[in-house]
């Protein structure tokens, strides 16, 4: 196996927990649900992430996927700093759009109003202010 990479199971599985942590209460992450929109993921209770997607149970799947896989190239901490900061997280569909062409305006619109924290950096890089949003939140001290 090449460096750090996981297999398919072992992923798989990962990806399994972080679901089982996870509130869904519209079903949004049933993959047969095919609502294309805007979303919002909240760790911890706080919304940490505005995107879109034009399958939005899926995208959500794969940001998990890729927390899981790899969250140090993706988030700035380790599997088991992410583990230990999220102790919860949720998912909503925060508009349905049914158009595609609207996407793009729809989710600077909401990103705008809402000011999810992983969209708030201003000169960090992309993974170190995840890094940082993350440990802001988590219930154990982490030094920040």
């Amino acid at each position: 196996m090449s460096k750090r990479k996981l297999d398919w199971v072992k992923r798989k599985q990962r990806a399994c927990d972080l679901l089982k942590k996870t509130k869904d209460p519209v079903g949004i992450l049933d993959l047969k649900n095919l609502d294309m929109g805007i979303y919002g993921i909240h760790i911890n209770s706080r919304l940490m992430y505005v995107g879109q997607a034009r399958n939005v149970g899926i995208r959500i799947f794969e940001h998990f996927l890729d927390w899981v896989d790899n969250p140090n190239q993706t988030l700035g901490v380790t599997y088991d700093e992410f583990l230990d900061i999220v102790t919860d997280v949720e998912v909503e569909l925060i508009e349905s759009v049914s158009d595609t062409k609207n996407l793009n305006d729809r989710e600077k619109y909401h990103i705008n109003t809402k000011k999810p924290q992983f969209h708030q950096s201003k000169n960090a890089s992309n993974i170190e202010h995840c890094r940082a949003a993350l440990l802001r939140i988590a219930p154990v001290y982490y030094g920040l």
